[in-house]
């Protein structure tokens, strides 16, 4: 199974956004090996962080594996070249879903109250591979 796939598959398992993302980098050694806190730590990203509809949990997640490879521990390192790929990242997801919030994205759901439904989550479950893929290219 693709890392893409695997991410979808978490997601439509029960993981959230960001968790689903985490745990299919470890899960498929995409990184190496990292302590399972950092799975932990993608938990308060569901639902647009906390559930509170701002920033898609697929876009966090992402954001957080590509600090895990790229991302500095000491202040006199660059930090340009992490900010370059999280860019080039947020350009293609914007590119093809013109929005980042998951109020934004998942608005249908949420105005007809309907958030909670298998075809809210068949939705996500595509933004989550999509952006596993886009990922993907860049670690």
């Amino acid at each position: 199974m693709s890392f893409p796939e695997k991410a979808k598959e978490n997601y439509l398992k029960g993981f959230a956004c960001a968790e689903s993302i985490l745990h299919a980098i470890k899960e498929e050694g995409i990184i190496g090996e990292f302590p399972e806190e950092v799975l932990k730590c993608t938990t308060g990203f569901g639902t647009g962080m906390g559930g509170s509809g701002n920033v898609c949990g697929a876009i966090t997640g992402s954001v957080i594996a590509i600090g895990l490879k790229y991302g500095r521990v000491d202040i006199a390192d660059d930090n340009t070249g992490v900010f370059e790929k999280v860019n080039d990242f947020l350009t293609k997801f914007n590119e093809r879903y013109k929005k980042q919030d998951c109020s934004g994205l998942t608005c249908t759901w949420r105005e007809k109250g309907t958030f909670k439904t298998p075809e809210r989550r068949k939705f996500c479950s595509a933004i989550v591979g999509f952006a596993a893929s886009e990922l993907e290219k860049i670690l």
